[in-house]
């Protein structure tokens, strides 16, 4: 897909220069075309005006929209000459080249330009004196009589008339109904009737609308064509294409559109590529950092969670590698702390052990011997209660008296 897009970037300005070349060839013949009509609309059988309506009509390359109309125009023409003949088979031509179904250009009728003989009311033929009998309605040969004389003197049938007595020509009618010289016996002559020359002139305005609208187009197209920052050409073609949207000419600006977008779109993508490819070196710089970090779990846990972000990195299997270091080193700390940690409880025994050894060390207090004092009183003045007697000690419960009295 990019490398598609590169090409139709790359061809772009190829594109440009053939399509603003194809509009300066067309834009000068319709600009002559555009004089030719206004010069048409004031003398409408101008010879040379009409020859550049003939030579537009015939111009396969020209525009169909004004061809068609140029052809309409022409065909007019002729029959403002009173060319009938010629204008039929201009009508013709002009539909076997334009056979499509849409409101026919030529929109008079016969009832425009063709009108009921005034000579023999349009019925073609217009009644004349018979030359045969001179209006008399008789036989000339027998002068009305039906009857010749023989050689031999004698009266005989008349040859010459069919009926006795009658011109044989116009049956006794003394006229002959002859076709009328003004219409030729067709009953209809021509009469330019002003509907023709309305159509004409609507025809030749509309040639000057559509031209100017193509001139219009071209500059607006070759403004777009020469414009050099992308966003604004882009949106001159998008105005050019809306406001000429039903035109068979843009199609070629939309086409130029969609190339300057699809260019748009690779600058914008080789764009993003790059500073996506910068953030991401940012960010590994950054990353790169945690490798002599302290707090190394909270370390661990932001990279795992940037390859969890950014899966397709470049710099993955350096994330990785980093994230092995740090669980190592975190690996070592924990050791290191566990046997810091044995070693001080091993010497905190050692310590209790040694205090508590010299007072194991001292010596017991014998039970053999007498108490210390023992020795200074006087043994008729102690009485001691387990040598009592059971007599001795319920005489004693009986007084009430626990205690046992020093002796005095």
């Amino acid at each position: 897909m990019k490398v598609i897009d590169f090409a139709a970037a790359a061809l772009l300005p190829l594109l440009l220069i053939a399509a603003r070349a194809e509009i300066r060839e067309v834009e000068a013949p319709e600009a002559r075309l555009i004089q030719a009509c206004e010069t048409l609309l004031k003398m409408p059988l101008s010879a040379p005006d009409l020859q550049m309506l003939a030579n537009v009509s015939r111009d396969a390359s020209a525009n169909p929209e004004i061809r068609k109309r140029s052809m309409s125009a022409y065909a007019l023409s002729l029959l403002l000459q009173g060319n009938t003949n010629s204008f039929m088979r201009a009508v013709k031509i002009q539909h076997s080249t334009f056979p499509d179904g849409q409101q026919p250009l030529i929109r008079v009728t016969e009832n425009d330009y063709i009108a009921a003989c005034g000579d023999c009311e349009g019925k073609g033929i217009k009644p004349a004196t018979c030359p045969y009998c001179l209006g008399s309605g008789k036989c000339r040969t027998c002068k009305g009589t039906g009857q010749v004389q023989s050689s031999a003197g004698a009266s005989v049938k008349c040859t010459a008339c069919v009926t006795p007595g009658v011109c044989r020509m116009c049956a006794g009618r003394k006229i002959l109904d002859k076709p009328c010289p003004a219409c030729n016996g067709t009953g209809r002559v021509f009469k330019l009737g002003a509907r023709v020359r309305e159509n004409y002139n609507e025809l030749l305005s509309d040639i000057i609308y559509k031209c100017r609208k193509n001139a219009e187009f071209a500059a607006m197209f070759n403004a777009a064509a020469n414009e050099r920052d992308p966003n604004l050409r882009i949106s001159m073609l998008h105005s050019l294409t809306n406001r000429f949207q039903h035109r068979d000419e843009v199609a070629e600006a939309l086409g130029l559109l969609d190339t300057a977008m699809a260019s748009q779109a690779h600058q914008a993508a080789i764009r993003q590529e790059r500073e996506t490819r910068e953030r991401h070196e940012r960010e590994i710089i950054a990353l790169r950092k945690f490798e002599t970090a302290e707090n190394i779990p909270n370390a661990i846990s932001t990279l795992k969670t940037y390859l969890q972000d950014n899966p397709d990195t470049h710099a993955k299997l350096e994330i990785q590698l980093l994230i092995e270091n740090l669980e190592a080193r975190l690996a070592r700390h924990r050791l290191t702390r566990r046997i810091l940690t044995g070693l001080a409880i091993l010497f905190s025994l050692l310590m209790l052990v040694m205090f508590i050894q010299p007072l194991l060390r001292r010596k017991p207090v014998s039970g053999t011997g007498t108490l210390p004092g023992m020795d200074k009183l006087k043994s008729d003045d102690f009485t001691d209660p387990l040598k009592l007697t059971a007599q001795e000690s319920r005489d004693r419960a009986k007084s009430q008296t626990a205690r046992i009295p020093f002796s005095k």
